[in-house]
């Protein structure tokens, strides 16, 4: 995702999220193992994406 993203401040901080996230499940010390708390993660990349969404709507 983060590859995606241009330069601007919006995009700095989605890239600050996605860090966040993948510190909170681990996802960089064992990317093989299973996430331990699924239904959290599958939440933060819902709040993830739909913040971004509703952040556009609301400009």
């Amino acid at each position: 995702m983060g590859a995606v993203l241009d330069d601007s401040l919006d995009a700095e901080e989605f890239r600050s999220e996605i860090r966040r996230v993948r510190r909170r499940f681990e996802l960089d010390d064992e990317p093989g193992e299973a996430i331990s708390d699924y239904d959290a993660f599958r939440d933060g990349l819902e709040t993830l994406v739909y913040q971004q969404v509703n952040e556009a709507q609301e400009a």
